[in-house]
């Protein structure tokens, strides 16, 4: 099997894993985020901008619930749109150039994209000025967001010792160091996303209901990851134990930064 065969399977195997987890996912952990921000600002809907949307089933469940969403991607998986009958809501673009005004957005989301930025392509290989490619993304969410509005912005944390999502094809975990900068640390995404000057505020959310198993089923060891991840979540998911989450603790880290 080449390489080119061997990815075009994990192509395939990415998007029917994902084609239930996403739904369900943004269903029980993103949309409440959004209807509490919706709840905050004492209004009816939001405009949500899905920045690395995947196959799109995020953005169908927030405009399913009240929520006017767009989704930009430019990847594989923007050919599982047209399944999803929202062809006005979804704009093949980079995320380090955004097609939009300034400020048009109550919130930006964006999944697990970051660390992806100034990577070569799939790999965890980072380019020389992946420092910059980073800082210009997060520019471009910052520019789209409207004033007052928040971003949602999440990747394996770097300080934890092990990425459960870009591991070799068979495993789907890796060991890393909290010096691989591939993944990123709050510190990291406090920095590149300006608090305190671009914007106001970040803060580590609990983690309760993110977590998803069914591709941790397949080897023992991740079962067994999988089982810790029971018990660890729900003591870092205390409101009050923020500093547990923007430390080695979290596996994840859920940032909702606000401008």
């Amino acid at each position: 099997m080449t390489n080119t065969d061997r990815y075009t399977e994990w192509q395939k195997q990415q998007i029917e894993l994902e084609k239930d987890i996403v739904a369900e996912r943004t269903k029980r952990f993103y949309l409440p985020i959004l209807n509490r921000i919706k709840k905050e600002k004492g209004v009816n809907t939001l405009k949500v901008l899905d920045v690395g949307c995947g196959n799109g089933e995020g953005v169908k469940v927030f405009n399913d619930h009240n929520l006017y969403c767009i989704g930009v991607d430019h990847g594989f998986r923007k050919e599982e749109w047209h399944s999803l009958d929202l062809e006005d809501r979804f704009i093949v673009a980079n995320g380090n150039k955004l097609p939009f005004k300034d400020g048009v957005f109550d919130v930006v989301v964006s999944c697990g994209v970051i660390e992806h930025i100034g990577a070569v392509g799939d790999s965890r290989q980072l380019v020389s000025d992946y420092k910059r490619l980073r800082k210009q993304f997060a520019e471009e969410l910052i520019r789209v967001t409207a004033p007052s509005g928040s971003l949602i912005i999440t990747t394996p944390n770097r300080l934890f010792p092990i990425d459960f999502w870009h591991g070799p094809f068979i495993m789907g975990m890796r060991f890393h160091s909290p010096w691989d900068y591939f993944c990123l640390s709050v510190g990291d995404l406090k920095h590149i996303f300006d608090v305190g000057a671009k914007t106001k505020k970040i803060t580590a959310l609990p983690l309760n209901g993110l977590f998803m198993y069914k591709r941790y089923k397949q080897r023992l060891i991740t079962r067994l990851m999988s089982s810790a991840f029971n018990v660890i979540v729900p003591i870092i998911s205390i409101e009050r134990f923020e500093f547990l989450r923007r430390g080695c603790f979290a596996p994840f880290i859920v940032a909702r930064i606000d401008k």
